[in-house]
């Protein structure tokens, strides 16, 4: 669900350095000579960001970086090859690298600005701390996933009876910092044990220990025995534990 959307101080070095030692063992052309078009190399980084996002339901927005005009590579006779510098990064401002290989052999990296959009969850209206959320509560939006670093959600469904964390603007995509699954056990209350064995259920009193939502496991403590269990939130002050 998540991206990677900011390059650490370190992979701007590593990238650097990359660099460097990329040019310095490139294929470079002497003053004068045929060299490989800088154009071309920029196209072809940006064909090949179209190609990988080709399946997105919206077209990318791609903005290939400018290369220095003093650059001299020597024309490579092969198709260039063109991979993302960093598998793992696609989106946001990313590198790629640009190889020639075979007799005549260099590689360089480029810069690219990836801005890939999809639809995801947002507030279809302000919403308050606590808000149980309704199908009139949540819509789809276009947003460019590369701006989204605390992540998001895909389907209104999901969210369904979900409750807020905080208080949230219209037109705000939800994130698991803003969103939560209703808690139906609160820490403290007054709970029911439920337990079963084929046709047979026992139910008992308790207090649970801790906040829940439905699956969630929390600890309760049996009132009549002061026992302390572990069980799964079944339903609305209702917790199932092992016979």
């Amino acid at each position: 669900m998540k991206i990677i959307h900011f390059i650490h101080e370190t992979r701007r070095q590593t990238v650097g350095v990359g660099l460097l030692a990329g040019l310095l063992a490139a294929g470079m052309a002497d003053a004068g000579a045929p060299r490989h078009s800088l154009q071309a190399i920029r196209d072809a980084v940006h064909e090949f960001v179209l190609a990988d996002r080709s399946e997105d339901p919206y077209p990318p927005e791609v903005r290939v970086g400018r290369l220095d005009k003093r650059l001299r590579l020597k024309p490579c006779p092969a198709p260039l090859q063109v991979t993302y510098a960093n598998p793992d990064r696609r989106a946001g401002q990313v590198y790629a690298t640009v190889a020639c290989t075979g007799e005549v052999a260099w590689r360089i990296f480029v810069p690219v600005r990836v801005a890939a959009f999809a639809d995801v969850v947002v507030a279809a209206r302000a919403l308050p701390r606590g808000q149980r959320l309704g199908a009139a509560d949540l819509r789809l939006a276009k947003r460019d996933l590369a701006g989204l670093n605390h992540g998001y959600y895909r389907d209104p469904a999901e969210l369904q009876a979900w409750e807020t964390r905080r208080s949230v603007r219209a037109g705000t995509v939800l994130t698991p910092t803003a969103v939560a699954p209703r808690k139906l056990v609160r820490n403290g209350e007054a709970v029911t044990l439920v337990a079963a064995a084929g046709r047979l259920r026992v139910a008992a009193r308790g207090k649970a220990l801790g906040d829940g939502a439905e699956g969630h496991t929390v600890r309760v403590r049996n009132s009549a025995t002061g026992r302390v269990v572990e069980g799964r939130v079944i339903g609305p002050g209702r917790v199932a534990v092992d016979w």
